[in-house]
C-alpha cells in the first residue's frame, strides 16, 4: 500500500521506486495499492469530498486484497502526525484485524512531540506499533518513536540515482564576473527556511560581498509573490532571483551552475536535496537537523549550522566563499559519501534485505 506521486515528496519518490525496483520484482510477488490523497503540495492538511471518498476507496480495496491475495507481509507508509495520523492508523487496523505482519515506513518527523500532547495520540501509536516492524530513515531520527516502541527499528537510507554526468569534475569556482552562485533548491516553505536564506544573502550584500544566489522551488506555504516581494524589500533583486520550479534536466543544470548549495531548513527528516547537492559535488551549508547531520559530515563534506540562525549561516556561507580549496575539498568528499552510500542501487537493496530479514 504505497503513496505515489503526485505530489512529488521524498516519500513518494521514494515509495515509488520500491514499488518499480527490479531487485524486490525479482525475488518477491508484489500487489500494489498506489495511494493518493493529496494531488499537489498545496492540497497536503486539507480535507475535502474527494479525499473522504479515497479513504473509503482505499479501505475497501485494502480488505479486499487481504482477503483474497493473503500477503505475508503488508508495506505501509505512515503519515507521523495531525488528522492523517488516524486515517492511517486506520488501515494500519485493517491490516492487523488480518492478522498480517506490517512493515511501516515512517519518512518523517514528530512523533515523539505529538505522542507527548494528549494520552489519545500515544495510545494510537503504541497500538499502531505494537507487533509492527518499522523502518526509520536513520540512526538519528529514530529516537523520535522512544516511548512509543520497544524494538530496534530497521534503518533504511534514502538512495538516488545519478544525473550529475556521471560524476565529470566541475569547476568549483565560476570567476569570470567575479561572482559566487549560491543555490536554494526546496519547496517554497516557512519550514525549509526561505525567508532566513533571504535574510542570510542580505548579510552578504551588507559586507559588499559579491554573489549571485537562485532560489529553485515549488510554492507550498509561500507564494511565488510572496517571494519576490521579501527580495524586493530587501533590496536583492539584482542578486537574489526566485526562479519557481525546475524539473529533470532542469533542475540539474541549477546544481551544475552553482558553487555552493544552501539548506537552511527547521525540520527534515532525511533531505533528499542534500543527496542531489552532493552528487553534483556541492559543498553544503545546512541546519544541524534530522538526519543532515548523518548524510553532511561537519567540515568534511559539507558545513553544519544551527537552525534559524542567520549569522550563523552566513559566516560559514562566507568561509566557504573565500576559499576555494575547502570548496573542492567538501565538493568532493561529499560525491564520494555519496556513491559510497546513498544511491539509488544501495537503497534497493538494503529495502530487500530488510524484506527477506522480516520473510525469513
Amino acid at each position: 500500500m504505497a503513496k505515489l506521486p503526485p505530489p512529488t515528496t521524498g516519500a513518494t519518490k521514494m515509495n515509488q521506486v520500491i514499488v518499480e525496483s527490479e531487485y524486490i520484482k525479482n525475488n518477491f510477488e508484489t500487489i500494489v495499492i498506489p495511494v493518493q490523497f493529496p494531488e499537489k503540495n498545496a492540497d497536503f492538511g486539507e480535507i475535502s469530498i474527494k479525499k473522504i471518498f479515497k479513504f473509503f476507496k482505499y479501505s475497501v480495496l485494502l480488505i479486499y486484497y487481504l482477503i483474497n491475495h493473503k500477503p505475508d507481509l503488508v508495506y505501509f507508509t505512515l503519515s507521523p502526525k495531525g488528522f492523517v495520523l488516524y486515517r492511517d492508523a486506520f488501515y494500519v487496523l485493517l491490516m492487523k484485524i488480518f492478522k498480517k505482519n506490517v512493515l511501516i515506513h515512517l519518512h518523517g518527523v514528530g512523533i515523539y512531540d505529538y505522542a507527548n500532547k494528549n494520552i489519545f495520540n500515544e495510545l494510537v501509536y503504541k497500538y499502531t506499533f505494537r507487533k509492527s516492524y518499522i523502518i526509520c530513515l536513520s540512526h538519528l531520527v529514530s529516537s523520535d518513536i522512544k516511548g512509543v516502541y520497544n524494538q530496534n527499528p530497521y534503518i533504511v537510507n534514502y538512495g538516488i540515482s545519478d544525473n550529475s554526468d556521471n560524476g565529470k569534475d566541475r569547476k568549483q569556482t565560476k570567476e569570470v564576473d567575479g561572482k559566487i552562485r549560491l543555490l536554494f533548491l526546496s519547496n517554497y516553505m516557512k519550514l525549509k527556511g526561505l525567508f532566513e536564506f533571504i535574510d542570510m544573502m542580505k548579510l552578504l550584500d551588507n559586507k559588499k560581498i559579491e554573489y549571485e544566489a537562485r532560489i529553485v522551488g515549488n510554492p507550498v506555504d509561500i507564494s511565488q509573490q510572496e517571494v519576490e516581494k521579501y527580495i524586493l524589500e530587501r533590496d536583492l533583486s539584482n542578486k537574489v532571483f526566485a526562479v519557481g520550479p525546475k524539473n529533470g534536466e532542469d533542475k540539474s543544470n541549477e546544481y551544475k551552475a552553482a558553487d555552493i548549495f544552501v539548506f537552511p531548513t527547521f525540520i527534515e527528516s532525511f533531505g533528499v536535496v542534500a543527496l542531489e547537492a552532493m552528487q553534483f559535488s556541492l559543498p553544503i551549508v545546512a541546519s544541524r537537523v534530522g538526519s543532515l547531520p548523518h548524510i553532511i559530515l561537519n567540515g568534511k563534506t559539507g558545513l553544519l549550522a544551527s537552525k534559524g540562525n542567520v549569522e550563523d549561516f552566513a559566516e560559514k556561507i562566507i568561509r566557504l566563499m573565500g576559499d576555494v580549496n575547502l570548496r573542492s575539498k567538501l565538493g568532493r568528499n561529499g560525491r564520494e559519501r555519496y556513491k559510497k552510500f546513498f544511491t539509488l542501487e544501495t537503497f534497493e537493496k538494503n529495502m530487500l534485505k530488510t524484506f527477506n530479514d522480516i520473510l525469513k
